[in-house]
């Protein structure tokens, strides 16, 4: 997943993307268990409450730290 949103970044000219780092293990353990396959696809679970799972604004986003990856255009990167 990383690779492919420095792909992405890289093709749409953005200068970073970033990272979400989530210190707390009882939050981490708990996004685990609602972002997996089934738990996304249950019927109670709107497209909406997905979408914020996926995003992690279903979060405290307090409780993140985020921080920022440089993103190098591929002209920067044939320059190294």
């Amino acid at each position: 997943m990383a690779a492919m949103s420095m792909f992405v970044a890289q093709n749409k000219g953005l200068p970073y993307v970033y990272h979400t780092l989530i210190t707390d293990e009882k939050l981490s353990k708990k996004i685990d268990e609602e972002t997996t396959v089934s738990a996304l696809n249950h019927p109670k679970v709107t497209i909406a409450e997905r979408n914020n799972r996926l995003f992690l604004r279903s979060y405290d986003a307090q409780q993140f730290t985020l921080f920022r990856v440089p993103v190098l255009s591929q002209k920067q990167l044939r320059a190294i």
